[in-house]
């Protein structure tokens, strides 16, 4: 049977959408981020630093809507980012965001999401549109871009994406999966690891609305994919291959919102919830939303994340 441990609570520190998690296998830490907490404006905003060993947790308070992190090789000091439409560098002693490139420049309201590295380094992340009406997304507005090692280089691949999230690739990396949370499914790709190029796009789940909106993703060894379900409070085990749902773990809160694999065997499942968007009467009901969850004795395991090369 799966444990459930809640490794960040939320509750006192009040986190608003916690999304974006990754670990970090060269320091066992894992980071993630808190994007915002649209109903107290002092909230968000925030890159966080979880420390397994001591189990401590690190706040860096940022100036804008900071959405995914990833380590960059050899620069312990700085990670990359994605906020409002940028790729960026962030010191991490500082907090000083670095402007590399900029998309949508023809959607000023449009903004990144979520967003991961492939194996040779290149660091993918999707927009969506605007939220006329909170959660009410103007759709279609949205596209893919990578950013590729080294350079500011950076190429949008698909557009009409409306609310682009989780990203990950098969063991072989010959697949790579991408969520729309607005379509409610799982996209899968054929893709050529040394040129970057994505073709052959094609359903690979369709989700069922009973189980909640699909959101952030993570691959395990045996290329199946794990689900955060966004309204759901689970996380689902998905086989790519016809759809099936395999197994699923229920989290206790509701809106889930992403998950990595950790630890040093890669066999422990970092979960990240939200609590934006709750009632004070659901939030009671939900003290720990928000929070940060390790789930452990899974029998399955991941692979080690990748890290942006530049």
């Amino acid at each position: 049977m799966a444990k459930i441990e809640c490794v960040f609570d939320a509750s006192g520190y009040k986190v608003g959408l916690g999304e974006g998690p990754h670990w970090d296998d060269k320091n066992q830490r894992l980071l993630w981020v808190d994007v915002f907490d649209r109903s107290d404006e002092t909230k968000g905003k925030t890159l966080h630093i979880y420390d397994a060993a001591t189990g401590t947790d690190r706040a860096i308070k940022l100036c804008s809507f900071v959405t995914s992190v990833v380590p960059r090789k050899n620069k312990s000091s700085s990670v990359a980012v994605t906020f409002e439409r940028n790729f960026a560098f962030l010191d991490l002693e500082t907090g000083k965001l670095e402007i590399i490139k900029t998309v949508d420049d023809d959607k000023q309201r449009n903004r990144f999401n979520d967003g991961k590295c492939d194996a040779v380094g290149r660091y993918w992340a999707g927009t969506l549109g605007p939220e006329p009406v909170p959660t009410q997304i103007l759709p279609y507005q949205g596209s893919l871009y990578s950013l590729d090692v080294g350079s500011s280089n950076v190429r949008q691949t698909h557009k009409e994406i409306s609310l682009s999230n989780g990203l990950g690739w098969s063991t072989d990396n010959k697949i790579m999966y991408h969520i729309d949370t607005y379509e409610r499914k799982v996209f899968a790709y054929d893709f050529d690891l040394v040129s970057g190029s994505v073709t052959n796009k094609r359903v690979a789940i369709d989700v069922a609305p009973e189980l909640g909106w699909p959101d952030g993703l993570c691959v395990d060894i045996e290329d199946k994919v794990w689900v955060a379900m966004y309204d759901g409070g689970q996380v689902v085990r998905f086989d790519p291959s016809n759809g099936a749902v395999l197994r699923s773990v229920k989290l206790p809160v509701s809106k889930v919102t992403s998950c990595c694999w950790g630890g040093k065997n890669f066999d422990e499942l970092y979960v990240t919830s939200a609590r934006e968007f709750l009632s004070e009467e659901k939030v009671k009901n939900e003290p720990l939303a928000g929070s940060v969850f390790k789930v452990t004795n899974l029998n399955c395991k991941g692979m080690r994340a990748n890290e942006f090369d530049g």
